[in-house]
């Protein structure tokens, strides 16, 4: 449980999809060979090469911090794997963290907020499952943003979304994920807006302060080496 809640398991979930991506490109790649496709197995190369190089390269550039970099990449393949799209906004960048929140709470709560969305969509007939994902900074603030077009909550829930032990998964849940997202949220002095319309969708933004106003004399620790 511990290990699920505060993100290592994401990194293990990255491991398994990256093996299972890669049999899959493999096979493929075999498969275009036994049919003297050989060009064409080249070519699938080149572009399945380039698309990781690009997020990658994106990545890198943008958010300066490997564990959510990480974290971010696990994700990607897990959407793929899951028939999402998950997109990440061009202007995304994170230069440093928020002064009360350190690595391992903005995985904690992006880990389970993408979690939520890919949930969203289970025994959902839909066509296009789309997550956009979106980390907007300046000197004064960071936004964070995770949107779905899933199942969206109903009515009746939304007022207990965030009690510790709620959960609309059934056995499945926990009843915790939300719940370790708004402690974090609090801990940050940050907030958080939650707008959901079921059958439609949900959107997700939380907002924190950069550096700790109104005591001068702390040294903001939260620069990224």
């Amino acid at each position: 449980m511990a290990e699920e809640l505060t993100g290592v398991k994401n990194f293990v979930d990255a491991l398994r999809v990256q093996n299972h991506e890669s049999m899959n490109r493999l096979h493929t790649i075999a498969g275009l060979i036994q049919l003297d496709q050989k060009e064409k197995a080249l070519d699938y190369v080149f572009e399945v090469s380039q698309k990781d190089e690009e997020l990658s390269l994106f990545l890198s550039k943008n958010i300066k911090d490997y564990r959510i970099s990480g974290l971010l990449i696990s994700k990607v393949k897990r959407a793929q794997e899951l028939g999402v799209v998950l997109s990440i906004n061009q202007h995304s960048r994170l230069e440093r963290l928020p002064f009360f929140l350190d690595s391992h709470d903005i995985v904690l709560i992006m880990g389970n907020l993408i979690e939520n969305a890919f949930h969203s969509f289970e025994n959902l007939d839909r066509i296009e499952k789309i997550i956009e994902i979106s980390i907007i900074q300046d000197d004064h603030s960071i936004v964070i943003t995770v949107e779905d077009n899933g199942c969206g909550v109903p009515k009746e829930f939304t007022d207990d979304i965030l009690t510790k032990g709620f959960t609309t998964k059934g056995e499945n849940g926990s009843g915790l994920g939300l719940y370790l997202v708004k402690r974090t949220v609090d801990k940050g002095k940050g907030d958080m807006k939650i707008i959901s319309q079921e059958a439609e969708g949900t959107s997700i933004e939380l907002f924190f302060p950069m550096s700790n106003e109104g005591d001068e004399s702390v040294e903001d620790r939260r620069f990224i080496n």
